[in-house]
């Protein structure tokens, strides 16, 4: 998804089927191209890698609902080529 835009969140039911729960803006414009993501072990905080971008962006997670840090995305490195992220 493009940034400038929204994410959808949604809840799995029991029987597979999607509830849409809310949808989350992002912070800035340009493009995203969310390749992975995290929650972290308190469930607090998801992490999501965007390769496009060459950032990670993070999100307080407050029930189903995902709101977007201040300071995300934050760039990576010069000549880095993220594919994946790891929380612990």
């Amino acid at each position: 998804m493009l940034r400038g835009q929204f994410r959808h969140a949604h809840a799995i039911g029991p029987d597979g089927s999607l509830a849409l729960l809310g949808s989350t803006p992002f912070n800035e414009a340009g493009g995203a191209g969310a390749e992975d993501a995290r929650l972290a072990p308190d469930g607090q905080t998801l992490w999501v890698v965007e390769t496009a971008a060459d950032a990670v962006s993070g999100f307080t997670v407050a029930g189903g609902n995902l709101t977007e840090l201040a300071w995300s995305p934050t760039a990576l490195p010069g000549g880095a080529a993220p594919f994946g992220i790891v929380v612990n």
